[in-house]
């Protein structure tokens, strides 16, 4: 006997969101975060995690090339929203020693 899946709709929809840093100088890819939660402080502080450390991508997933690009930026525009606001996007860029600056 075959299982019944039983499938509903509210099960099927979901919606990802993305938070991304580009180098506005070279237009790279610096990092990024994929989820399934809207964003907030820690989305975004994960975002910067993965801009700022070096990537080991190469080997892992067996590319050509390596993904260089990393590194604290000089200062981060943000696009005005909440989570760059925030008394933690705040803290992070006075420890990390950048500044954050709106579009």
């Amino acid at each position: 006997m075959r299982p019944v899946i039983q499938l509903t709709l509210q099960s099927l929809l979901f919606r990802n969101f993305s938070t991304v840093i580009i180098d506005s100088y070279s237009g790279c890819l610096m990092g990024y975060y994929l989820g399934f939660v809207a964003a907030d402080s820690h989305r975004v502080a994960l975002a910067l995690r993965n801009a700022i450390l070096p990537k080991q991508v190469k080997e892992k997933y067996g590319l050509q090339n390596e993904w260089e690009q990393f590194g604290i930026p000089e200062y981060l525009v943000t696009d005005r929203a909440k989570e760059f606001k925030s008394h933690d996007a705040k803290l992070i860029a006075m420890q990390l020693g950048f500044q954050m600056k709106e579009a």
